[in-house]
């Protein structure tokens, strides 16, 4: 696997890594060492804004935005071992992925807070229910937000 270096960048800012290349997992290691969930969240928020500069495309509305997540872990990540993302429900003001990408699970939990604060979802809730730490094939994850049925 190879890991892009806007990614790292984001993870550690100090770095010389360049944002154009490609690195190896090891370095992606390297540059997640020691960092407390919460960070690893706030880089997920980070990791998802810097994407979006780059295409919203597939970003427009919830609906799509699920269908569409894929493309951000992509982006960061090549080669094999990248991982599988899956929709597995979608519903207003719910969804429920699974992925087994090589990141850490607070990672994701920021990209995907990250996701509903571009599409300005209000109420969020973003809950890790299985995990392959503990066993499951899939890291799972459910989101819920608020709907208004005033237009």
């Amino acid at each position: 696997m190879q890991v892009k270096g806007s990614l790292l960048k984001i993870l550690q800012p100090e770095s010389q890594f360049d944002e154009n290349q490609f690195y190896t997992e090891k370095e992606l290691e390297e540059a997640l060492k020691n960092k407390k969930p919460f960070v690893l969240e706030e880089n997920g928020i980070e990791i998802f804004k810097n994407f979006i500069r780059i295409s919203s495309v597939g970003f427009e509305n919830f609906q799509d935005s699920f269908v569409s997540l894929y493309k951000v872990f992509y982006h960061y990540l090549k080669g094999e071992g990248v991982g599988i993302i899956k929709s597995i429900e979608y519903r207003s003001g719910f969804m429920k992925i699974a992925e087994n990408v090589p990141l850490p699970c607070d990672l994701t939990l920021g990209i995907l807070k990250g996701m509903m604060k571009f599409l300005k979802a209000k109420s969020i809730l973003v809950k890790h229910k299985n995990c392959q730490k503990e066993g499951f094939k899939f890291c799972e994850y459910e989101v819920n937000w608020m709907v208004s049925n005033v237009s």
